[in-house]
C-alpha cells in the first residue's frame, strides 16, 4: 500500500511540474521583455495571477507588483 501512494504522489509531482512548465512558456511568450529581461504581466489579470503561481513555485522571482501589473524575472537567469 506504501508503495501505491508513493506512487502517486510521484504522478502528481510530475504532473504538477509539467503544468508548471507548460504555464512558464506562456508567460514566457506573452510577458518577455527582452530589453530588460524580465516579464511583465501587462496589468493582465490572467498573466499576472500567472506569475504569482510560478513565483509560488520558485520558478521567477516577483522584482515589483502593484494590482494587476508584475513585473519578474526568471530565477534560473541569475
Amino acid at each position: 500500500m506504501l508503495g501505491l501512494i508513493k506512487d502517486e504522489g510521484s504522478a502528481c509531482a510530475e504532473a504538477l511540474e509539467e503544468a508548471l512548465d507548460a504555464l512558464a512558456e506562456v508567460i514566457q511568450q506573452a510577458c518577455w521583455l527582452d530589453s530588460q529581461k524580465e516579464l511583465d504581466s501587462m496589468a493582465l489579470s490572467a498573466y499576472a495571477e500567472g506569475i504569482q503561481v510560478l513565483a509560488d513555485h520558485g520558478k521567477v522571482e516577483i522584482i515589483d507588483q502593484a494590482g494587476r501589473r508584475v513585473i519578474a524575472k526568471w530565477v534560473r537567469d541569475e
